[in-house]
C-alpha cells in the first residue's frame, strides 16, 4: 500500500478527526513491556538495551531527560515561579513534575485542539476520570516516572489556566492567549514545535516568541523529534500520516543562540528501528536553553 502524507492545512483543519487524546495515550504510553505482562511501566533497573519496544525506550528517554532539565532549571529559582507548558497535548507528566517544586506557584497549560484542553480539565476537575486502564493511572505514572504519586494533586492546585494556542499562524499571532499571562520563568514543550509549526521559518518565530515571554534568565526546555517529516497518531489508521517540520541538531542550536538563548544542555536519543510505518524520525533531541537577552 502506498502511503501519502496529508497537507499541513488539511491536518490543521481536521485535527480532531485525526487525533484522539486517549487513543494516543493508550498506544504511546500503555505499551506492554518485555519483562512483565502485569505492569505497563518497565523497571528502571532494566537498561534500554533490555527493552525490545522502541516506543517504550523513547518514553523512558523523554521522562528522564525532561525531569533532569526541569529539575535543574527550577532548582535555583525563588518563589514565585510561573511555568508554561506550550502545546501540552494530553500528556501532563512534565507539568505534574514541575508542580512538585515549592517555588512553582502557577502553571499554565495550552493546546490547539479543544479535545486536548478538555482532557486536561478533566484531570484537574474530575479525579480518576482520565485513568486509561487499571494499569495506567496518572498517580501510577507519576509514581513510576518521578517517585511521587501526589504530583497529580499538586498539579490540580497549581494549574490555573488552560489556554488556546495556534503555533502555526503567521508571526505566531495564535499565541496571544498565552502571551497575556507572560512573563514566565520556565517554558516546557514536548514533541510540539515540529508538529505545530508549518516550516522552519515558523519554528524560528516560535523560538523568538518564547524569548519574549520569558523572564531574563528564564529557561526553555524543548523536546522535539530529530529530522522527522511525518508521524501517525493512530496505529489503526496508518493512512493518516501527519506532516512535521524536519529539524536538525545544528539548525536548532544555531537558531536558539541567534535568538537570545544560551544552550545549557543537549541530549540526543537515536532510534534503532530504521523503518517504521508510524514515523520516520532519526530520534529525539532535548535542549535546555536559558534566555540571555531580549530579541
Amino acid at each position: 500500500m502506498s502511503l501519502s502524507t496529508v497537507s499541513f492545512d488539511e491536518k490543521k483543519e481536521n485535527y480532531g478527526r485525526f487525533f484522539d487524546p486517549e487513543s494516543y495515550l493508550k498506544f504511546y504510553f500503555c505499551q506492554p513491556t518485555t519483562d512483565s505482562n502485569q505492569d505497563v511501566f518497565p523497571s528502571w533497573s532494566l537498561s534500554d538495551r533490555e527493552l525490545n519496544n522502541e516506543i517504550v525506550r523513547a518514553i523512558r528517554f523523554k521522562v528522564r531527560t525532561m525531569k533532569f532539565c526541569i529539575e535543574n532549571a527550577l532548582r535555583p529559582k525563588k518563589k514565585p515561579v510561573k511555568v508554561l507548558d506550550l502545546s501540552t497535548g494530553p500528556f501532563c507528566g512534565n507539568v505534574m513534575f514541575a508542580s512538585g517544586f515549592d517555588q512553582v506557584t502557577e502553571i499554565v497549560c495550552s493546546d490547539f485542539l479543544e479535545e486536548n484542553r478538555k482532557y486536561i480539565i478533566r484531570i484537574i476537575e474530575v479525579p480518576n476520570s482520565c485513568d486509561l486502564s487499571e494499569a495506567f493511572t496518572w498517580t501510577k505514572f507519576t509514581k513510576w516516572a518521578y517517585g511521587n504519586a501526589d504530583l497529580v494533586n499538586l498539579f490540580r492546585k497549581k494549574c490555573r489556566e488552560i489556554k488556546f494556542v495556534d503555533m502555526s499562524k503567521a508571526s505566531a499571532t495564535g499565541m496571544s492567549e498565552i502571551e497575556s499571562s507572560a512573563p514566565y520563568d520556565l517554558i516546557n514543550s514536548e514533541w510540539a514545535f515540529c508538529e505545530g509549526s508549518r516550516d522552519l521559518e515558523n519554528y524560528k518565530v516560535l523560538i523568538q516568541k518564547c524569548n519574549k515571554m520569558l523572564q531574563k534568565g528564564g529557561s526553555l526546555v524543548l523536546l522535539d523529534l530529530l529530522e522527522q517529516t511525518f508521524w501517525v497518531p493512530d496505529a489503526s489508521r496508518l493512512d493518516n500520516r501527519m506532516p512535521t517540520v524536519c529539524v536538525s541538531q545544528d539548525w536548532l542550536k544555531k537558531t536558539l543562540i541567534q535568538n537570545g538563548f544560551a544552550v545549557e544542555h543537549i541530549i540526543l536519543h537515536f532510534y534503532e528501528q530504521k523503518h517504521s510505518p508510524m514515523f520516520n524520525a532519526k530520534g529525539n533531541i532535548l535542549v535546555w536553553a536559558s534566555k540571555t537577552h531580549e530579541v
